[in-house]
Formats: C-alpha cells, sequence, structure tokens
C-alpha cells in the first residue's frame, strides 16, 4: 500500500515516528520491592515479557499498588505499541507488539519504551514501521555487539508520513486479516481435538 519506507517509490513525505506517536520509556521500579500477584499490586511490564508480536507474562513481576502515585504515565491503554530496547533482536525477529484490549492495569518498566499513537487508528501502522527492515537498518545492530536502542535512536527513525484516509484504510485492511487468522486458528484447534477425541475411540474399539 504505501511502497517500500527506504526508497520511498510513492514520493510520500518523511518524518520522525513522533509525528504519529508518543513515546516514552519505563520507570525505573526497583526488583528488590517487587511483589507477589494479589489485590493489591498491579503487573509489571519487562523486557522479558515482550516477544515477537505477543506477551509472554510466565515470568511476570508485580508492583503494590499503594506505591503508584505520580507513577500514572506508565500505565499501559490498549493499542499502545511495546518495544524491547535491551536485546531486541531474537532467532524469532524483533522484540514488539500490541497492547491488547482487557488487559489488566499494567505498568512499564525502564528499558521498555511505548509508542503510545496520536490518534488509535495509527496503531497498526506505527507496529508495521518499527517492524520493518528499514527499522533495523535505522539502528543498526551488528553480531559483534548488542544489540541496543537508544531512546534517541528511537524518536529519530523517519517513516513514511500517508494522509489519514490511507492510513484508515491500512487499519482496516489489518483487523480483517487478523480477524481471519483468529478464525482459522479457532478452525485448527477445533479440528485437532475432533481427530485427537476420533483417535481415541479409534484406539479403544469404540469406532
Amino acid at each position: 500500500m504505501f511502497g517500500d519506507p527506504v526508497t520511498n517509490p510513492k514520493g510520500f513525505r518523511k518524518g520522525p515516528i513522533t509525528e504519529l506517536a508518543g513515546i516514552i520509556t519505563g520507570n525505573a521500579f526497583k526488583s528488590d520491592e517487587y511483589v507477589s500477584d494479589s489485590e493489591v499490586a498491579v503487573r509489571l511490564c519487562r523486557g522479558t515479557n515482550v516477544l515477537t508480536s505477543y506477551f509472554d507474562w510466565s515470568d511476570t513481576a508485580y508492583w503494590p499498588k499503594d506505591q503508584l502515585d505520580g507513577l500514572e504515565r506508565y500505565l499501559l491503554s490498549s493499542g499502545d505499541v511495546i518495544l524491547a530496547m535491551d536485546r531486541p533482536w531474537i532467532s524469532s525477529g524483533l522484540k514488539v507488539c500490541i497492547f491488547p484490549d482487557q488487559e489488566v492495569d499494567t505498568y512499564l518498566v525502564q528499558r521498555v519504551a511505548r509508542l503510545r499513537p496520536k490518534e488509535a487508528m495509527f496503531s497498526e501502522y506505527i507496529y508495521s514501521c518499527i517492524k520493518s527492515h528499514a527499522f533495523e537498518k535505522h539502528c543498526c545492530p551488528t553480531e559483534t555487539t548488542v544489540p541496543h536502542i537508544s531512546p534517541v535512536e528511537l524518536r529519530a527513525y523517519e517513516v513514511l508520513i500517508p494522509d489519514k484516509t490511507m492510513l484508515a484504510n491500512y487499519h482496516v485492511a489489518v483487523g480483517k486479516i487478523k480477524s481471519a487468522i483468529i478464525r482459522m486458528q479457532d478452525a485448527a484447534s477445533c479440528a485437532a481435538n475432533v481427530f485427537e477425541s476420533l483417535s481415541q475411540k479409534a484406539f479403544s474399539g469404540q469406532l
């Protein structure tokens, strides 16, 4: 839809990604003050929780609710693009994902960046810009150094700035594709369950 972001064959205006999103990095929550999961604690989003297109909460840290004064800006919202800043590239790709709907209160930890779209429909486009080869080229990771993204580097990243109509069309198209993928995954899971059930019956002589 937009062409190659490096060569820009369609001649879109370019600008820093901050034209589309507000960017912050997380708070320095002290690890020795983490608490167990409970009704009086909130979840923390660390770099270890951010993977390639999804979150992994199997190793989760928590923070007491009564120590959140002045930390409201670090509360994540649906549609936020979350990027791990330390060791961001792993074998499966870049550690970046979109914070989903209907999640528990979650606060951002230092060395993790939040790109909050200035309009909700910008979320998918911002996400695709960060996942692109152009962003990797901008950050210049090498095999001899630990890949690390600085906040200054992130804010300076230039992207194509299409008009809002195109961004809205992109947002709708991605939404349809994601819905189709979810339906296919559900169908595959259902088929696997049916196959497992039939297999058990076949081996037990019930068929």
